[in-house]
């Protein structure tokens, strides 16, 4: 499974959200919202699980170059749907990157 992930960091200019795979045994617990751990460059960096997309067979033959979820943090989601909604919302409208509305959460 895919997981497309924001960072709680800011990365470059026009990257919000990252793809992860989540690894089977996480796979049934993780729920958009959920605090995890995801490798990045050299080093592991907190980021928000924001959705999960409906890839096509094309993408999943890809996925074999992503890398992997290292932990997950919660175990519950801390940002309900309503709030990752309205973060959305937030970032469309005041042209903020997700990640940087994110870290002064």
């Amino acid at each position: 499974m895919i997981a497309n992930i924001v960072p709680i960091k800011r990365i470059r200019s026009g990257v919000e959200t990252l793809s992860y795979l989540a690894p089977d045994k996480w796979q049934k617990i993780l729920e958009p919202g959920m605090r995890v751990v995801i490798p990045f460059r050299s080093k592991l960096v907190v980021g928000i699980v924001w959705d999960f997309p409906q890839v096509q067979a094309a993408k999943q033959q890809n996925s074999q170059n992503l890398k992997t979820i290292s932990q997950v943090l919660d175990p519950l989601p801390l940002l309900s749907t309503p709030l990752r909604i309205f973060y959305q919302w937030l970032s469309d409208y005041y042209l903020t990157p997700l990640p940087s509305l994110l870290i002064k959460v």
